[in-house]
């Protein structure tokens, strides 16, 4: 269709060759790693700090514009070919990002890990 596309996977890149990639960008695509799994927030959390629109596969828990797999490519072409979309989501992500409270409640590592522990043993299937 026209379109160029990089592909950028778990393993690389990273540090300034990842933020070459994103700063060329007009959209990342972020598909899930299992049907119906949870929002990888870490995955687009650099992406959303730095305004960059990501496309992400809906889930349960998305946050931010989201498609099924299956629409991965018509949706991807139409916000390539829309600007407006694309700065409009990328404006929302970086405000909802910059809205989340980045300090951790003091406790220690121990604390830290069983909660996460915790939290995700919460969000397993039975």
């Amino acid at each position: 269709r026209g379109v160029q596309v990089q592909i950028a996977f778990p393993g690389g890149p990273y540090g300034p060759e990842r933020d070459a990639v994103l700063a060329r960008a007009r959209l990342v695509i972020n598909p899930l790693f299992y049907p119906g799994g949870m929002f990888p927030v870490l995955r687009v959390a650099h992406c959303a700090a730095n305004a960059v629109p990501v496309l992400s596969e809906t889930c349960p828990d998305v946050q931010g514009y989201s498609c099924s797999y299956d629409n991965f490519v018509d949706e991807a072409h139409l916000l390539v070919r829309r600007s407006e979309l694309r700065a409009h989501i990328a404006a929302e992500s970086y405000a909802s990002f910059k809205a989340f409270p980045m300090k951790l409640p003091p406790m220690g590592v121990e604390d830290r890990i069983m909660s996460v522990a915790r939290t995700a043993a919460r969000g397993r299937p039975s």
